[in-house]
């Protein structure tokens, strides 16, 4: 009797899995992320390799994240801090250098956030998108530190890529 009734029982539970009333859901391949993508290993590397460092892109980017959201709420060092650690589990991360050289900005860390900006501009090379907000952050940098020649020369580089930028515009006139 009891035989018959675990059997039966098991026989109900395959009909339920089988039959879709409690699906099994898929972990998501890639992160919901809209950041551009990781810049290629500098040797072609290894795939074996680069399998070993998703775990470590993937919590980089979910700390450029948090980091992004801290940034927008004004919360400047927590954000400064995430994008360090960000680009110390992946230093590969453009996301992460952008958004540490806009909190350098807003800090008035002008000459950092260029430094960033330059790794992030070498990083995110094939990505206009980024590359217009990465000039347009390097031409306010400038201004800021009062060098109108390469503020200008960073705001032509936006139009080159965009000609009806407006804030590219803005500044140029």
């Amino acid at each position: 009797m009891i035989r018959t009734t675990v059997f039966i029982l098991l026989i109900f539970l395959g009909f339920i899995l089988v039959d879709g009333c409690a699906p099994i859901r898929e972990a998501p391949t890639q992160p919901p992320l809209t950041f551009p993508p990781p810049a290629p290993p500098p040797s072609g590397g290894d795939s074996g390799i680069q399998n070993e460092e998703a775990p470590r892109r993937m919590a980089s980017l979910h700390l450029t994240e948090k980091g992004k959201g801290e940034l927008e709420q004004g919360e400047l060092k927590r954000a400064m801090d995430r994008f360090e650690k960000a680009i110390s589990l992946d230093s590969r991360n453009s996301a992460a250098y952008y958004y540490f050289a806009e909190a350098r900005f807003r800090q008035k860390e002008f000459q950092q956030s260029l430094t960033l900006l330059n790794r992030a501009e070498l990083l995110m090379a094939n990505d206009t998108d980024w590359l217009i907000k990465v000039y347009l952050l390097q031409g306010k940098n400038y201004e800021a530190m009062a060098n109108k020649k390469e503020a200008d020369k960073r705001f032509q580089k936006v139009l080159s890529l965009n000609p009806s930028e407006p804030e590219a515009l803005k500044h140029l006139k």
